[in-house]
């Protein structure tokens, strides 16, 4: 039960920061370089009436898309990673000899070095066949 648990956040959390983070790009970057601004340095509204929106994540193109959210992501896994450091480093300390507890801090500290490391280890992957790719 407690999987499912975990499965359903994770897949929650994975939709919530693809919309707020991917969506925005798709309202679309028409600005002309050439265009005139106005004074506080936005740019004139074309005459047709039509709106032009700017990205707020101010990506070119897809693979810096892609590169923003890996980073965005790696830095959650960082925080992560730290506060399990913390609360298993915590969890052993305060075991005060008990067997059981120093197992379980222990257990901890070694899982999410565990973690950290197949982390590292995928993007490491995943930038070696980018590279590779030329993108």
């Amino acid at each position: 039960m407690k999987i499912f648990l975990h499965l359903g956040f994770f897949l929650f959390s994975t939709l919530l920061i693809s919309n707020l983070l991917i969506q925005p790009i798709f309202a679309g970057t028409n600005v002309d370089p050439n265009a005139k601004t106005n004074p506080d340095g936005t740019p004139i509204t074309p005459a047709n009436g039509t709106v032009i929106l700017e990205s707020p994540i101010a990506a070119k193109n897809v693979n810096e898309l892609i590169s923003k959210v890996i980073i965005f992501i790696m830095g959650i896994i960082g925080s992560l990673t730290l506060l399990m450091f913390v609360y298993g480093g915590l969890t052993w300390m305060t075991a005060a000899g008990a067997a059981d507890k120093v197992k379980k801090g222990r257990d901890i500290l070694v899982w999410a070095i565990i973690g950290l490391a197949a982390i590292l280890f995928s993007y490491a992957m995943v930038d070696f066949v980018l590279k590779g790719l030329g993108v």
